[in-house]
């Protein structure tokens, strides 16, 4: 029987792994444009305030080279602080 294209990569860890870091960076993406929304600071301004080119900001918010250096930053020039917590990956079962 022939197995389907991608069935391979079911339960690959390394695709676990790829797909777990894209999942984690489009949150962090989504809470900082959320929280620049919502503190009303645009991503210039936010640049200004850490002192950094607004492309560093525009390349962050894309998802592209974030540190967590940025990310504080990025909090900070909105007047908040990040805190991060672990849960564990397979609470459902």
């Amino acid at each position: 029987m022939n197995e389907p294209w991608y069935s391979w990569r079911v339960g690959d860890p390394e695709t676990e792994r790829v797909e777990a870091e894209e999942e984690f960076l489009e949150q962090i993406r989504d809470l900082l444009r959320d929280l620049l929304t919502k503190k009303a600071v645009s991503q210039s301004l936010a640049a200004r305030r850490m002192g950094r080119p607004a492309s560093n900001i525009c390349t962050a918010l894309a998802g592209k080279n974030i540190t967590l250096r940025t990310l504080a930053g990025i909090a900070w020039s909105c007047n908040t602080r990040v805190q991060v917590t672990f849960e564990d990956a397979h609470d459902d079962q």
